[in-house]
């Protein structure tokens, strides 16, 4: 039962990290937020699984992942019109600074 529990929380956990990481690349370099998402959280699935333990806490983790990988994949795939960023609109880097005018 811990296993379980273990499992579930490490998966959810791994998956709102690679969220994170996914809206860093659609904010920085226009990745779509699915792609980044599911590629990130691929090659976690892919290294956990080569690299990680084969007993069954280490396959309950895996299998964990591939769960939170196919729905958060496809939860971000079917929203992705309505997720839309905005630039940030940062008119100076010092506050109070205002730009001299030049004539």
């Amino acid at each position: 039962m811990l296993d379980t529990l273990i499992a579930i929380g490490v998966s959810l956990f791994a998956g709102g990290l690679v969220f994170c990481m996914a809206l860093l690349l659609l904010g920085a370099h226009k990745v779509p937020l699915h792609f980044g998402y599911g590629a990130i959280l691929g090659g976690v699935i892919a290294c956990s699984f080569v690299f990680g333990p084969r007993d069954r806490a280490g396959l309950m983790i895996v299998g964990g992942l591939i769960v939170v990988w196919v729905l958060g994949t496809t939860g971000l795939y079917l929203s992705r019109d309505q997720i839309v960023l905005h630039p940030h609109e940062h008119h100076s880097a010092v506050a109070g600074y205002a730009p001299r005018k030049t004539d």
